[in-house]
């Protein structure tokens, strides 16, 4: 039962055809792991909240009205005239306005560190020593050659 030539050349086309059709498929698919692998493996950052001051100046302005007394003393009649003074004292205010400022933070990574090692020590122990007895007034016989008779 064997299949004409025209029928296997129309399957063998379709299926090169549904071949091509899918690699835009499949390259996709490959970027999009090499992608993720790459995302992976940056670190991710943390927010952190930096506080910044803002100085701000407010000058305010304060009148001091004062008066002060003079008299002027003519020969006849006494004069009273008061005389006034304005002073202005500029006065500074500090403002300051938090602004948070976010500054990247990594996370920390795995360090390798060194495991102690045990390493033997000699514990020093007493020992007995052979000791002399506490010397003594008591003679010690000895030999003494003795006359030999004739």
């Amino acid at each position: 039962m064997g299949l004409s030539a025209d029928l296997r050349f129309r399957i063998r086309s379709t299926l090169v055809a549904i071949i091509l059709a899918t690699l835009p498929c499949y390259c996709t698919g490959l970027v999009m792991v090499r992608l993720a692998r790459y995302q992976a493996s940056l670190p991710t950052p943390t927010p952190s909240p930096t506080p910044t001051m803002t100085a701000t100046l407010t000058a305010t302005a304060i009148a001091t009205l004062t008066t002060i007394p003079t008299y002027t003393q003519a020969p006849d009649t006494p004069t009273f005239t008061p005389t006034e003074t304005a002073t202005a004292t500029p006065t500074a205010t500090d403002f300051m306005t938090p602004t948070p400022t976010h500054t990247h933070t990594p996370l920390p990574s795995d360090t390798p560190t060194i495991t102690p090692t045990h390493t033997p020590t000699f514990t020093p122990t007493q020992t007995e020593s052979p000791t002399l007895p506490p010397p003594s007034d008591t003679p010690t016989p000895t030999e003494s050659p003795t006359p030999e008779s004739t």
